[in-house]
């Protein structure tokens, strides 16, 4: 049997490629099968890496991996950016983000249906679109702080709120988990550590406003799982308001919530890794 792994671009099949976002235990599991360029693609993301200023959820240390390579695409991204045109069809850009931000968690509406009732949504799916346009409108006209951050998400969820007998104020007040009916991917944090690692959020924001930081902060946001509803969609929006605060001005026509949704699946993963702690004996 062929295990070497294959990465799909442009529609073409690039054989022995590692993708990006594989989880450490299949690139060990592929590095321990002898598959080509696992090892090499194992060694970067345990070696080329940088301690954040960020604490796990159960008090691990936690690091950014395969930095060379995020520094190099972080790069690329800037030079695609600066080639774009200045903003235009800001609100067709945002209510298009919006609907996809809404399709990740679930919502099953189309754009022309949520155009006709912007004003007056009709249904939960509706609700939960028109929801976020207006959170990314809030976000997008101040830097989200701890004062307001709260007044965000509830933009966000109003009327569409799940596990509201867990909304804390301003955080969750109980447990969640991540994952399907079937399966849990993912355990985020007790709610008795929720305001020290969020404020240990909020200071990372404030000091590292790069491109690369604003997706850390993203992801541990998402991590940490702060809310008792709606935490995809608030990051999503807190991202793309904190890199147009940033600078970052044409983000308010860039589908950010699109890119996400195409690697949803390496989202989730990613997640998923993040519950394995590495010993020191795996590390070196």
């Amino acid at each position: 049997m062929d295990r070497t792994p294959f990465l799909y671009y442009d529609n073409q099949k690039i054989q022995g490629v590692i993708p990006v976002l594989d989880t450490i235990q299949k690139l060990t599991y592929w590095a321990k099968s002898n598959i080509p360029n696992a090892a090499a693609a194992l060694g970067e993301r345990l070696y080329d890496r940088r301690e954040l200023p960020l604490a796990g959820i159960h008090g691990e240390r936690l690091y950014l991996t395969g930095v060379t390579k995020l520094e190099w695409r972080a790069a690329q991204l800037r030079t695609v950016y600066e080639q774009l045109p200045d903003c235009k069809n800001v609100t067709e850009s945002i209510l298009l983000d919006a609907w996809t931000s809404a399709s990740i968690e679930g919502a099953n509406v189309s754009l022309t249906q949520v155009k006709q009732h912007l004003g007056n949504p009709q249904t939960k799916d509706e609700r939960m679109v028109v929801n976020a346009v207006r959170g990314s409108n809030y976000a997008y006209g101040r830097p989200i702080t701890r004062k307001n951050l709260r007044p965000l998400w509830e933009r966000v969820t109003e009327g569409v709120c799940e596990n509201t007998h867990l909304d804390g104020k301003p955080y969750r007040s109980g447990m969640v988990e991540i994952g399907s009916v079937s399966r849990t991917i993912y355990t985020p944090a007790t709610p008795e550590r929720l305001p020290d690692l969020m404020e240990q959020w909020f200071r990372f924001r404030e000091q590292d406003q790069s491109l690369i930081g604003s997706f850390v902060a993203h992801f541990y946001f998402v991590y940490v799982h702060t809310l008792c509803d709606g935490n995809g969609r608030t990051a999503r929006i807190v991202n793309a308001s904190s890199l147009y605060h940033a600078g970052w001005k044409k983000m308010k026509s860039l589908p950010l919530s699109n890119a996400i949704k195409n690697e949803i699946n390496g989202h989730y993963r990613s997640l998923e890794d993040s519950e394995t702690q590495l010993s020191d004996q795996t590390r070196k």
